[in-house]
């Protein structure tokens, strides 16, 4: 029921938006990856602390790439799970929901 994912196709936009969300020929409206990022940072997390899981499903050169990681880091900041809970923390130990709450996780496929 609190598990929520959700998939983001990243393609390279223009000058003034550099990086846009669709979905190849499904017909969908362009939306720039920064304001997508900061609808999610601003709702993800109204009516549940539970985690977020953000699929990225990257078409972008390298040049871009970084463009997308500076736009995630500045825009989802503190609630973005960059490093692990704990660096001494062994394989099996999985963290609790307290030390996960409010967090948005990602995983990045090119």
């Amino acid at each position: 029921n609190n598990d929520r994912c959700i998939e983001l196709d990243l393609h390279e936009g223009n000058s003034d938006c550099p990086i846009i969300i669709t979905h190849g020929g499904a017909g969908t409206s362009l939306l720039s990856f920064e304001s997508v990022c900061r609808a999610i940072i601003e709702y993800a997390f109204e009516k549940t602390t539970t985690p977020i899981i953000l699929s990225l499903e990257s078409h972008l050169h390298y040049e871009c790439q970084i463009v997308c990681a500076n736009i995630f880091k500045e825009v989802l900041g503190d609630s973005l799970l960059c490093s692990p809970i704990d660096a001494g923390q062994s394989l099996k130990q999985v963290p609790t929901l307290r030390e996960i709450s409010r967090k948005v996780f990602y995983f990045y496929f090119y």
